[in-house]
């Protein structure tokens, strides 16, 4: 597994490639992350966005994407930032979970919990409530396909299994 960036709205630095680690170098009093300790030629400390450290979307088998559509109407994000989780074509959801939209939540309702679904939507009743978005686990259907099926098939090959 490989954690990669996608282009976003953000233009900052990202963090760089880690170097690949040695299988088998592990130790209780060496630190067997090789990759985590080395610089990249790329990075500088002007906070300056590096375009070679991001992958192409079209290449990823799963993304992390955040969903919190009280933000995406009108706000011109669609290029950047499109909403990943609503491309079912495309995109399945394995796994998500429920996050706060501090943005569009009321203000007290944010400041004070208490629990309960009344509290949770109303919030003091003049704040509006708490909203929520999500953070999801997707799964690029054709791409994740192709690789499980060629997995499993080498697995079988080696398995004795043809």
């Amino acid at each position: 597994v490989q954690a990669e960036f996608v282009k976003s709205e953000f233009d900052g630095m990202l963090p760089g490639h880690f170097a690949p680690t040695k299988e088998g170098a592990a130790g209780l009093w060496t630190w067997s992350r090789h990759g985590a300790r080395t610089g990249h030629a790329a990075l500088n400390d002007r906070n300056q966005e590096v375009l070679d450290f991001y992958a192409d979307i079209s290449t990823c088998d799963y993304l992390i994407d955040s969903d919190f559509p009280l933000r995406q109407s009108g706000s011109g994000l669609a290029d950047l930032e499109p909403r990943y989780v609503a491309d079912a074509e495309t995109w399945d959801k394995v796994y998500c979970q429920e996050f706060l939209d501090a943005a569009n939540s009321g203000r007290f309702s944010r400041l004070l919990w208490f629990p309960g679904s009344f509290w949770r939507q109303n919030g003091f009743g003049f704040d509006g409530g708490n909203k929520f978005g999500e953070y999801c686990l997707l799964r690029n259907r054709k791409l994740a396909e192709e690789r499980e099926s060629r997995d499993w098939s080498k697995a079988e090959t080696t398995a004795g299994l043809d």
